[in-house]
């Protein structure tokens, strides 16, 4: 639905849609037609030969239009954006969708190979597709020209990789370092005589847990199962019995005779752990579970760690005194693979603005940006610098959790 509002700065918000971040895109842009690949649907800035700063060069008259999702992190990137257009001259418009109206809008764009887009923001699992269909610039040209004071390698190397990197090109920068992680209330816990320090470790136990800390006034467990949610809830079991959903040839691993009965199995602990959870669970989305735990209607939630600043915010919710954080469940002998999630962005192959699209894109993810963006509006970096900084781990306190666990995510 088309939205006016305009902030202070030149940067206009065109578009704005409901719903909150989402880590699945359940359709793919692989056979469109007419890809164009390697900036063939654009300019060719990216051959230029010069170095440069990001956000020290003059992009007077120069609009860029930026399609992202709506999410909580997303101020501080547009902040930055602001900066940008004040020190380069260029113009920001951002057009914001929920997850599922930017995976239908962004198909309808790359098909049509429009010069709309300049910058696509996106999950990380849509970006092979969007490589496959030829509809994103290969960004090495660009980084390659780029000063060493950027410092690329301060990047998580891991999520450097998974988030952008292709066939051995990379085509994406991370924007949003995510992991699904196990929230829950210390008061229910010790209401329920539980010890609020110990959350479940193995599926078994979550059904446990979740029956004990089920009562009138507040569900168990609660979490998202929509938007594709519902699909990787699944698979997360079946991966922490090294069960995999597809094979290397593509077939559906889960189905196989060694893997049958597991996976059934998988659907029947999360059918006997939902029995203690809210009413109508099985259509809450994220906000929606995040709304029931904030407001302690739910003693247990597993989401992506995105969703953490508002959980700790004692203006939004009523367990930011009381609240835990750890790993999700796994099987019992110890193997406790977490989601990776996360969103990334990259240059549209059609962009007409190749140059200043890829000098803001950098820009917001220099280090200066990432910090504050980190220290005062919780927003996830993928740099290990500030991930390590002593205020954002203050601001932060799943920060360690989530670093301990991305050698055992998926």
């Amino acid at each position: 639905m088309a939205d006016d509002y305009v902030r202070p700065s030149r940067r206009q918000v065109l578009k704005q849609g409901g719903g909150v971040a989402s880590v699945a895109f359940v359709s793919g842009l692989a056979g469109c037609s007419g890809g164009g690949g390697n900036g063939s649907g654009g300019s060719t800035e990216g051959s230029n030969s010069e170095a440069f700063v990001p956000g020290e060069r003059d992009f007077s008259g120069t609009s860029i239009t930026w399609y992202h999702h709506e999410s909580g992190t997303l101020p501080a990137l547009q902040e930055s954006a602001e900066i940008w257009e004040e020190q380069t001259g260029g113009e920001v418009s951002w057009e914001i969708f929920s997850p599922t109206q930017l995976r239908d809008t962004q198909s309808t764009l790359f098909s049509s190979q429009s010069t709309e887009m300049d910058i696509a923001g996106y999950p990380y699992q849509a970006g092979a597709r969007f490589v496959a269909g030829g509809h994103l610039d290969e960004l090495d040209p660009y980084l390659e020209r780029m000063d060493p004071a950027w410092e690329q390698d301060d990047f998580i190397q891991r999520v450097w990789d998974i988030y952008g990197k292709w066939d051995g090109n990379q085509y994406a920068i991370p924007k949003k370092f995510d992991l699904w992680l196990m929230f829950w209330n210390k008061n229910h816990y010790q209401e329920a005589g539980l010890d609020p320090e110990s959350p479940p470790e193995t599926w078994e136990q979550l059904r446990s847990y979740a029956e004990q800390l089920n009562t009138d006034d507040h569900a168990g467990f609660d979490q998202t199962w929509v938007v594709g949610q519902a699909e990787l809830n699944w698979l997360q079991i079946l991966k922490t019995q090294d069960v995999d959903f597809y094979d290397d040839n593509g077939y559906p691993a889960f189905w196989k005779e060694e893997n049958r009965d597991i996976a059934i199995q998988a659907v029947q602990q999360w059918r006997d752990i939902t029995q203690h959870s809210s009413n109508g669970y099985a259509t809450m989305s994220f906000s929606g579970s995040t709304s029931a735990f904030t407001s302690g209607n739910t003693a247990m939630v597993q989401k992506w760690h995105a969703f953490a600043p508002t959980m700790l915010n004692p203006e939004e919710s009523e367990v930011a005194d009381a609240l835990g954080i750890g790993l999700t469940c796994g099987a019992s002998d110890g193997n406790r693979q977490q989601m990776l999630g996360g969103w990334g962005a990259g240059l549209s192959a059609y962009s007409d603005n190749k140059e200043a699209a890829f000098d803001l894109l950098a820009f917001t993810a220099n280090k200066e940006n990432s910090l504050r963006g980190a220290r005062e509006d919780g927003q996830s970096s993928a740099r290990e610098s500030i991930l390590n900084d002593e205020q954002v781990r203050e601001a932060q306190p799943w920060t360690e959790t989530a670093l301990n666990a991305l050698d055992q995510s998926f």
